[in-house]
């Protein structure tokens, strides 16, 4: 969910994000490594939405003021996140793979104690309700903001960079959700194209591909 509205919110801007998969991938990697050393699932998380930023960012600067090729560069960016996490937990960490601790979780209050479906859906991670409210959320930046950027005298380059920054974050945050809330571990590849998935979905969500 929070990497296919992270991409959702790229295209809307204007640039396929094909590189979303390196952005969960190096979330997900720098969201484990900080987890495990602190302690601490918010510090991974934020770390986690950091790495995706980093990759995002070259994104923007390669694709945006450079004007290359936005599915080469996509393309070259998820290998690269593939090989450096693999190098990078080679590294520190050998051929052991260390586990984190289990997570906290929050209940909602009634719901929780719902029959059948209330432990499911109530008795969650912060960041799941987190990535739930990010779909109103978007759906109504969507909708207060269709004007032209150049009309209302926004500039558009900005906008598109700001756009994949956040989708970078987003990707970011849901690799570190695979690694810290899902598995617990982080391994080479990890992610297994849920990034592609993510793209798919977005797509499939604004129209495009169902056409």
């Amino acid at each position: 969910m929070l990497a296919g509205r992270g991409e959702q919110l790229s295209e809307k801007a204007g640039v396929l994000n094909i590189g979303l998969e390196g952005m969960m991938l190096a979330g997900a990697w720098l969201g484990f490594l900080v987890a495990w050393r602190h302690d601490s699932m918010a510090l991974g998380l934020g770390a986690g939405a950091a790495g995706g930023m980093m990759v995002a960012a070259l994104m923007a600067g390669l694709c945006l003021w450079l004007r290359l090729n936005q599915i080469v560069i996509g393309i070259a960016l998820t290998l690269g996140a593939e090989g450096a996490t693999t190098l990078l937990l080679q590294m520190a960490f050998s051929h052991s793979y260390p586990r984190l601790g289990g997570v906290d979780t929050l209940s909602v209050p009634w719901l929780a104690n719902l029959p059948v479906f209330g432990k499911a859906l109530f008795v969650q991670p912060l960041v799941v309700y987190l990535a739930v409210g990010c779909v109103p959320l978007l759906a109504w930046l969507y909708h207060a903001s269709n004007a032209a950027l150049d009309a209302a005298g926004v500039s558009v380059q900005g906008t598109r960079t700001l756009a994949v920054l956040t989708t970078g974050a987003l990707a970011g945050l849901g690799g570190a959700y695979m690694v810290q809330i899902g598995a617990g571990i982080f391994v080479p590849f990890m992610t297994q194209g849920n990034g592609f998935i993510a793209i798919v979905l977005a797509r499939c969500c604004s129209g495009r591909a169902c056409r």
